[in-house]
């Protein structure tokens, strides 16, 4: 804890500030939870209706349902990628391979004149930083299992929680 005894007085305006917020930020809190497990409840009920049913009126709200990707969990989708053989077949970029491997770059750019072997050794040091990481997509998972490449089990492991689509439910 701070040391309070050089802190200016605290006085009752600030006191009852500091107070409301601070149960003002409990009941959102709350209310987050409330609304989390409401969105669960109306989900449970509405996620298998037709697509054409939306928007739907309810009272005086109107519920709109759509989908989004899921998130793809990259390291999972990396092993079943390798398993299935498909790993060769996906995309590249550049990634940094480790930080300390920049910072060697960095250190060996401003070191180096550039003379003969500059370009050979700023070669081999730009080699060991940068990587080409697998560039796993919801687009190419998805292609994969439209041409049966990967069975829908192992399309949805790809996905975190196992879902490759989303309902976001909206009420307005």
């Amino acid at each position: 804890m701070a040391d309070t005894s050089k802190a200016p007085p605290i006085g009752p305006d600030l006191t009852e500030a500091v107070t409301q917020l601070g149960l003002l930020r409990r009941q959102m809190k709350e209310l987050e939870s409330q609304e989390l497990t409401l969105r669960a409840r109306v989900l449970a009920q509405i996620t298998h209706w037709p697509r054409h049913a939306f928007p739907v009126k309810v009272g005086q709200f109107e519920v709109r349902l759509s989908y989004r990707k899921g998130r793809v969990d990259s390291n999972q989708a990396a092993d079943i990628l390798t398993q299935a053989r498909l790993m060769p077949e996906v995309p590249r970029v550049a990634c940094v391979r480790a930080d300390a491997e920049i910072e060697a770059l960095g250190r060996a750019i401003a070191s180096l004149a550039m003379p003969e072997k500059t370009r050979h050794l700023l070669t081999q040091h730009f080699q060991e930083a940068i990587d080409f990481c697998p560039d796993i997509s919801f687009e190419l998972l998805s292609g994969f299992h439209e041409r049966a490449r990967l069975t829908t089990d192992q399309y949805q492991a790809c996905f975190r929680d196992g879902q490759s689509v989303l309902p976001v439910l909206t009420v307005r």
